[in-house]
């Protein structure tokens, strides 16, 4: 599985310490390593690609995802 970045995450309350980091309070979120012909359609769909091309740029991402063993 490979992490996509999540833009939903929200700040502590005010003068709340952090805490030490768990799964839940991680940036990333898991993403299947082949995506689902649902997926895939979307994507090619929102980028006006074809299905192909939207394959390529999910494989893409997932090789940048930071925190992988390509790292």
């Amino acid at each position: 599985m490979g992490r996509l970045d999540r833009s939903d995450r929200h700040g502590l309350p005010a003068g709340a310490a952090p805490g030490p980091a768990t799964a839940a309070d991680s940036d990333f979120i898991a993403v299947p390593a082949k995506p689902t012909a649902a997926m895939l359609a979307e994507g090619a769909r929102a980028g006006a690609v074809s299905l192909n091309t939207a394959w390529q740029v999910y494989q893409a991402m997932l090789r940048q995802a930071p925190g992988d063993a390509a790292d």
